[in-house]
């Protein structure tokens, strides 16, 4: 062997293992990516459950960790504090129950009648089904005033879905679905306004409140505002 072809020969040989070097590394951060995101969910869920269960004080950091199988650095690691974890915790509900109404309307194939109608459908029956969310979720509502975090989050998700039904309703008024005396804007707050006090009418006495009939009667109100008849005023008596 020359030593032009030994000098090539090492030279391939490094590329190799500088090759296989990088494919090692880019393995093992991939591995940690994962792991890190099953981590942080598993604290999530966690501290959901418990604050479901018992309010926020009952998620204590201890508690956290041996319900989510992680050791207490692990809250530090990911969250920067425990405080910042219950605040995502609580966000993560409102994310849960807020976000399936605003993909409602990503259906283009429904008119606009039918999507709005079906997003107001939405609303209740996800309260219906996730009844152990309800409890974080009004903990989330309550801590708006106060924390930066939820605030920012919070205010985000029902501006959104606000805007997308007052958007709906605009629309329908300019093909005379609607009357005129329909205020989209105010009218949209109001369903997100009702969605709530319906799931804190859910945590006070569960037994006696039905969101699905709750949107049900909401979603007739509504198909009734369609009426011609609306439209027409009325004379005083």
């Amino acid at each position: 062997m020359t030593a032009a072809e030994a000098r090539m020969l090492l030279v391939r040989e490094s590329i190799g293992l500088s090759y296989a070097c990088m494919k090692s590394g880019q393995q093992r951060r991939s591995v940690g990516t994962k792991t890190d995101a099953n981590a942080r969910t598993k604290l999530l869920v966690a501290t959901i459950d418990l604050v479901s269960a018992g309010g926020p004080e009952a998620a204590t950091s201890r508690a956290i960790a041996e319900a989510a199988g992680e050791n207490l650095a692990s809250i530090t690691y990911y969250f920067g504090s425990k405080n910042e974890l219950v605040s995502q915790a609580m966000v993560r509900t409102a994310r849960q129950l807020i976000q399936p109404v605003v993909d409602e309307f990503a259906d283009e194939n429904r008119d606009g009648v039918a999507t709005l109608l079906a997003a107001v459908q939405r609303l209740y029956q996800i309260l219906d089904d996730n009844e152990k969310l309800l409890g974080p979720y009004l903990h989330c509502i309550a801590a708006v005033p106060t924390n930066e975090t939820v605030a920012t989050e919070v205010r985000s998700l029902h501006r959104e879905l606000a805007a997308i039904l007052a958007k709906e309703m605009v629309g329908q008024q300019s093909e005379g679905h609607l009357p005129d005396w329909v205020r989209p804007r105010a009218m949209a707050q109001l369903i997100v306004a009702l969605v709530n006090g319906v799931a804190i009418s859910v945590a006070i006495d569960p037994t006696q409140t039905e969101p699905t009939d709750v949107g049900a009667q909401f979603t007739q109100l509504l198909l009734a505002a369609r009426a011609p008849v609306w439209n027409k005023p009325r004379m005083p008596t």
